[in-house]
């Protein structure tokens, strides 16, 4: 039978064991990240650690670790965060949403490409931008776009990386960020020329009448409707009137 003494002894025991534990774990995490900071200064080529990158489509994770100068990298804890956002702002097709270090040893990139929206003729050619006016890059000569292309305007010259101020051009690729994915797809065409009177067309040639560029925003869920509904039914289109509230489709 144990005495109370013995009984108070086994108790503070078990009371401490599990904070020596973690006092222990802690000592070790503190020594390892002694450790890993020491190798970086002496041992620059040992390799820790590992890099991923999240939300890349078109392009690789080699081009985005070449972009953000890690394509050499071994050393997570070598890495400058404040560099590798820059680099990667510089970089039209990439907009980051998140980088950073999460447990163990993985230092993670996460990006979303920036997709083309729309083609708008310049001085010099065709510029792509994205869903921000952003350029994302320049054609010389009419190709293939697989967006739709903003005509009745011609822009400046333009570089790569810049922001399209034009207030009209803006209105119109907002117009065509809120479109259904099938709208956009759906639209080869949209014409500025006249402000009061925008039109658009679609793949097959079919013209849609917009109205006012003024009304032009709030009015991207109904052409997409109109589009998928025309779609539907499988019959010739003349033409697509939305320039008041009740949509008229003209069939041949």
């Amino acid at each position: 039978m144990m005495n109370e003494k013995e009984i108070n002894s086994e108790q503070n025991t078990n009371f401490l064991s599990p904070w020596k534990k973690r006092l222990f774990r802690m000592v070790q995490v503190l020594v390892l990240l002694f450790f890993l900071y020491w190798s970086q200064s002496f041992f620059p080529e040992l390799s820790i650690g590992m890099i991923q990158v999240q939300g890349t489509n078109q392009l690789t994770k080699e081009e985005v670790l070449a972009s953000a100068g890690l394509a050499d990298t071994k050393n997570v804890f070598s890495i400058s965060r404040s560099s590798v956002v820059w680099r990667l702002e510089q970089d039209a097709r990439i907009e980051v949403l998140h980088e950073g270090y999460q447990w163990p040893l993985v230092y993670m990139i996460s990006i979303r490409e920036r997709a083309v929206f729309a083609y708008i003729p310049t001085k010099d050619g065709f510029i792509a931008v994205d869903h921000q006016g952003k350029v994302l890059h320049i054609q010389r000569r009419f190709s293939y776009m697989h967006a739709p292309l903003i005509t009745g305007v011609l822009l400046p010259s333009q570089l790569i990386g810049d922001i399209c101020e034009d207030p009209s051009v803006r209105i119109g690729i907002n117009f065509l960020v809120k479109l259904s994915e099938q709208g956009v797809a759906d639209l080869s065409e949209l014409d500025l020329s006249n402000l009061d009177s925008v039109q658009a067309y679609t793949l097959h040639g079919i013209p849609v009448f917009l109205g006012d560029i003024k009304e032009l925003e709030e009015k991207s869920a109904t052409v997409s409707q109109v589009l998928k509904e025309v779609a539907r039914s499988n019959q010739k289109v003349r033409y697509m009137d939305l320039k008041s509230k009740a949509p008229v489709v003209k069939f041949e």
